[in-house]
């Protein structure tokens, strides 16, 4: 996984986390 990859991943953990 890239950067982007990477961000998308942190992404969806915080996005899970806030449901």
């Amino acid at each position: 996984l890239g950067a982007s990859g990477l961000g998308c991943i942190r992404l969806f953990m915080i996005v899970t986390d806030l449901l």
